[in-house]
């Protein structure tokens, strides 16, 4: 290995001093245009038996020619004389300019200098060929010796980089990552997966194709991998978490990065790698729901529109959606000045031109949520305002009735009476038979809406989420804080599983159900197959690179915490909806009539003002047992 540390050590010298290596080129290469020209006299005649008159001519225009070739060297220079990313578009550079220059010279020669000395017209063409034979085997041999010294460098510690996708962008990450310019980094390209059959075993830029992607597990353990990089434009994030899962469970510790497109995969000016980190929710196993937003624009625009809970996550990225689609007046509303003011700030960066209005309210205050429906003729209201922590609910039932289902009974209201056109509530699937009170607290507010709709002009509907990545004191966040304090990272059971979705498709979710033309109840968004929270931990860790580090510790579960999430209950039917994977859940039984319902939430509310816990827990149940009857 000596000999390859005395290359780079060279070529970290070179690159220091830019004008030592310049000149040590530009001698190189008028040293292989005067064989060139000597050579063409030997080739045409027998260079030492040449007539004393043909050595004169030789020797004379000699000077001469390579004047004219120190011109073509000058050319070559801003396309690089020598390097080790020469492909065939260089040796074509290298024809045209070489072509250019002698076609030059021999039109000189012929007309000024010809009669006085005669040069064999063979000879012209003869060192035309010689030239571009000598150049092209230098930049080759150039490319073909620092191959042999990556080969070499890839069994010394260096890291070891697997390509998934061999097509142009593939084929360019190699070629930045194999390139001297590198070296520092010592990053190294050994091989490609693709799953095209016609580039099985080939070889690209002098690197192969060891496989398809369905044989990740043996190329990584046979290669010793250490990253693999996934260049392959909009590849599917299944595929990716296949290879992470298939890597996990072979025990093989492998770095999984998405290269994004062509034009942020290198910066031109050093040639190194940027890679982009895969997102947590690329490896959830299915690709992001797209909604359509053609029909948004008309729905949205010149209304004025009410969020509540607006500087919470949900209720954050409806607005700064909504900012984009120009409507009259968007009002937000939440208890959190600091993260109202947080949003509004967005809403604004998004559309300076919209109208705001920041309003500090509680959804339990009737009073200050009449005022703000009777200054506004407000049009539609997203209803994202609630308590969702679950453990933190168990202890505060009272606080859970008092908002999530009174503050929605009130605003519920309230926008019946002044006609607004259309409520929309964020629910959750655990509210599908609920084990706790948050959940509880969601199953009563989407009765309740059920219970509403039809009766006024006001469209009454629920949107039913899965868990929103990312969002406040969801689990990634929760395991990413873990991670940085050095662990453990938490679960509650080895078996535990949950739906997920990400924030901008809960958002778009909301906003394409109120806009559909359909009379719903419940819309709920197809989320796949629901994942272990277990595989996600362990995904998590890989990502990172800290499986080795930070343990996985299960806790058991907490107070009314479910294994198993659902996304329908008793009664209920999932049905297509005109919204691309998005299903209508239809009630199939009768379930409770509103004047019981009226009644219930009307004691549930005495029961928590006065604080008689017990009774609040007996009333739930009681409401819930009976929704199910």
């Amino acid at each position: 290995m000596n000999y390859i540390a005395t290359l780079l050590r060279i070529n970290k010298i070179f690159r220091k001093y830019f004008f030592l290596r310049e000149s040590l080129l530009f001698i190189a290469f008028l040293l292989i245009y005067f064989i060139s020209y000597i050579g063409s006299y030997f080739l045409r005649v027998d260079f030492f038996n040449m007539s004393d008159e043909l050595f004169m001519v030789c020797w004379r225009s000699l000077p001469i020619i390579l004047c004219f070739k120190a011109v073509a060297i000058f050319l070559m220079r801003r396309h690089r004389l020598v390097s080790v990313l020469t492909s065939l578009y260089d040796i074509f550079t290298v024809v045209k300019i070489n072509f250019f220059i002698s076609f030059i010279f021999a039109t000189f020669w012929l007309i000024l200098m010809q009669k006085r000395y005669h040069i064999p017209y063979s000879v012209f063409a003869l060192d035309f060929l010689n030239s571009i034979i000598l150049i092209s085997l230098l930049k080759m041999s150039a490319r073909l010796s620092y191959e042999g010294i990556v080969k070499k460098l890839g069994k010394s510690g260096v890291n070891k980089v697997l390509i998934v996708g061999a097509g142009s962008l593939g084929v360019f990450v190699a070629n930045s990552l194999n390139s001297f310019a590198n070296s520092n980094q010592r990053n190294v390209a050994v091989g490609f997966l693709d799953d095209d059959k016609r580039k099985w075993k080939y070889h690209f830029q002098g690197i192969k194709v060891l496989g398809t992607i369905s044989d990740i597990v043996k190329v990584v353990e046979q290669n010793d991998v250490d990253t693999v990089l996934f260049a392959i434009n909009h590849v599917p994030k299944k595929i990716i978490s296949q290879c992470v899962e298939h890597c996990r469970v072979a025990g093989l510790q492998v770095k999984f990065q998405k290269i994004p497109d062509i034009s942020t995969v290198v910066d031109a000016s050093s040639l190194k790698i940027i890679p982009q980190e895969i997102n947590i929710d690329d490896l959830l196993g299915r690709d992001p729901v797209v909604l359509d937003l053609n029909n948004l624009a008309d729905f949205l625009h010149g209304k004025i529109i009410l969020i509540t809970g607006a500087g919470g996550s949900i209720g954050s990225e409806l607005a700064r959606k909504v900012a984009g689609f120009d409507p009259k007046k968007l009002l937000l509303l939440d208890m959190a000045e600091s993260a109202l003011f947080k949003t509004n700030h967005d809403v604004v960066r998004i559309n300076n031109s919209i109208a705001t209005e920041e309003i500090i309210c509680d959804i339990k205050d009737k009073r200050m949520l009449e005022n703000v429906f009777q200054s506004h003729k407000i049009d539609i209201v997203y209803h994202a305002a609630a308590y969702k922590h679950v453990p933190l609910m168990e202890k505060h039932i009272d606080l859970a009735i008092l908002n999530n289902i009174i503050g929605t009974k009130k605003l519920a209201m309230l926008s019946a009476n002044y006609k607004v056109k259309n409520f929309v509530m964020i629910s959750t699937d655990k509210a599908v038979r609920p084990t706790n009170v948050m959940g509880a607290t969601k199953r009563i507010c989407e009765l309740l809406i059920q219970s509403m709709n039809g009766k006024d002009v006001t469209k009454f509907s629920s949107v039913r989420f899965g868990n929103v990545l990312g969002s406040n004191g969801s689990v990634i966040p929760l395991f990413i804080d873990q991670i940085k304090a050095g662990g453990p990272v938490t679960i509650t059971h080895k078996d535990i599983t949950r739906y997920f979705m990400s924030i901008p498709e809960a958002a778009m979710l909301v906003l394409e159900c109120s806009a559909s033309a359909e009379a719903s109840d419940i819309f709920v968004l197809e989320m796949g197959d629901p994942v272990k929270i277990m595989t996600l931990a362990e995904k998590l860790l890989d990502l990172l690179n800290v499986n080795d580090d930070i343990e996985i510790k299960i806790i058991g579960l907490r107070p009314g915490e479910k294994m198993f999430e659902e996304l329908i209950t008793y009664g209920e039917e999932a049905i297509e909806s005109s919204i691309p994977r998005v299903q209508i859940i239809k009630k199939t039984a009768h379930i409770i009539d509103d004047r019981q319902l009226d009644d219930y939430i009307k004691r549930l509310e005495e029961y928590a003002l006065d604080k008689k816990l017990e009774k609040c827990r007996d009333s739930l149940n009681e409401l819930l047992e009976k929704s199910y009857v």
